[in-house]
């Protein structure tokens, strides 16, 4: 191959790789002025912050399996007593997203949503990710929701 062809290849991939990671973003942003509705039950065990969803059923943090799809929903505060959430809309205020890389390879996304409500048991954040599946790609709208169908359902807001 010669410099003129390797130089077309570098500025393809270049250019594959920012049009991804704009698109991903694009994705994104959308989801502040959005909510998460409580549609099912959310059952907290004592001494808990949060809890993991997959496939819109509660999961152990250590039973995740983390190359799925999967959603934490994390309180303010902890317990001592067993507590149950059952309704509530909260609104999304912030999005922060992160990536983890282990021997240069890139293995996790994770879009952490701080939330907003006036409800008495405040969720004040949802955090959805997953190992890299070679897309290279956060989560979308209807993967965090697939996590947690039945649970909570995304209102997208006014756009």
């Amino acid at each position: 191959m010669n410099n003129r062809s390797l130089m077309n290849v570098l500025k393809l991939s270049l250019f594959l790789i920012l049009s991804g990671a704009l698109s991903a973003c694009a994705v994104k942003d959308e989801l502040v002025g959005s909510r998460w509705v409580v549609v099912g039950k959310i059952e907290v065990p004592p001494n808990a912050f949060g809890v993991y969803f997959q496939n819109g059923k509660p999961v152990a943090q250590n039973q995740v399996d983390r190359f799925q799809p999967w959603c934490e929903v994390s309180f303010a505060d902890k317990s001592s007593s067993f507590r149950s959430l059952e309704g509530g809309a909260y609104e999304i205020s912030r999005l922060t997203y992160d990536n983890n890389y282990q021997d240069n390879v890139q293995v996790s996304y994770t879009t952490y949503m701080r939330l907003s409500s006036s409800t008495p048991i405040k969720i004040n954040r949802i955090s959805c990710g997953h190992w890299d599946d070679r897309t290279g790609n956060y989560l979308s709208n209807d993967q965090m929701q697939q996590a947690l169908q039945g649970v909570m359902k995304l209102e997208l807001g006014e756009k």
